[in-house]
C-alpha cells in the first residue's frame, strides 16, 4: 500500500510536468512508439548491473534504428568491473552516435578497453539550476529544522540530525521515508516531489547519504 501510494505521488508529478510516450516494458514496445530524431538513455545506474540484475539491453539502446541514439551521463555506479563486463559493455557502446557517461574513472576505463570517442558528463540534476527548482517547489514547514533523507544502514544520520537539533536548541527533526516518528524524529511519507524541494530548500541542515539530495542544496 505504501509502495502504491508513493507511485501515485510520482505519477502525478510526472504527468504534469513532463511529456510522456505509453509505459514501455520490452525493446518492442520502443521500437513501436513514432520514431523520434534521438533516443537518449541516462543517467544514474541505467549501466549497474549489480542494481538491475543484468544489463538490461533496452537501456544499452541495444535495437535497430535509423534514428541517432546516444548516452547522456550514463552510470555504473561502481568502479571494479570484471574484464567481460567492461568488453560487453564497449561492444553495446560502439553502437551508439555518441557516449557520454557520468564517472570520470568509468569513462577512463571504457577508453582503456577500446572505446576511444567516449565523454564525461555532469549528473542532469546539475542542469537545472536553484531557482528552476525553486519555481515548482512549495514548503508548508515554518521556522527552522532538520531533514533526513536517504538515511544509512548503522542509523549515522539520525544520530548526527539529533546532535545538531541539541546544538541549535531543539529544533524539529524530520524524515522523509519509510518509517513513521521515532526516536523525537518525525516521519514523512508519501511527500509530493515539489514538497520534498521546497523542504531541502528550506531546511537549516540537510544530513542524507543521497547524493543528489546532496546536489539540491547547493
Amino acid at each position: 500500500l505504501k509502495i502504491y501510494r508513493l507511485n501515485r505521488v510520482i505519477e502525478a508529478f510526472k504527468r504534469k510536468h513532463f511529456k510522456l510516450t505509453k509505459k514501455c516494458r520490452s525493446i518492442e514496445d520502443i521500437k513501436a512508439l513514432p520514431q523520434p530524431d534521438v533516443y537518449f538513455v541516462g543517467s544514474d545506474q541505467v549501466w549497474n548491473n549489480q542494481i538491475l540484475g543484468e544489463y538490461n539491453q533496452a537501456y544499452l539502446l541495444d535495437f535497430d534504428t535509423t534514428a541517432l541514439k546516444a548516452s547522456y551521463a550514463a552510470s555504473a555506479g561502481k568502479d571494479h568491473f570484471s574484464s567481460e563486463e567492461l568488453d560487453m559493455l564497449v561492444q553495446y557502446a560502439k553502437r551508439l552516435d555518441y557516449v557520454s557517461v557520468r564517472e570520470d574513472s568509468f569513462r577512463d576505463m571504457l577508453k582503456a578497453h577500446g572505446l576511444a570517442d567516449v565523454m564525461d558528463h555532469i549528473d542532469p540534476v546539475f542542469l537545472l539550476d536553484r531557482e528552476d527548482y525553486r519555481s515548482i517547489s512549495r514548503c508548508r514547514k515554518e521556522g527552522q529544522y532538520i531533514l533526513i533523507y536517504y538515511p544509512d544502514a548503522e542509523n549515522l544520520t539520525e544520530k548526527l540530525a539529533l546532535r545538531l537539533s541539541e546544538m541549535n536548541g531543539g529544533i524539529p527533526v524530520y524524515r522523509i521515508g519509510k518509517q513513521k516518528n521515532r526516536n523525537g524524529i518525525r516521519g514523512i511519507q508519501n511527500v509530493p516531489i515539489e514538497e520534498f524541494l521546497g523542504m531541502i530548500d528550506h531546511a537549516a541542515y540537510v544530513v542524507s547519504c543521497s547524493f543528489h539530495a546532496c546536489a539540491l542544496t547547493t
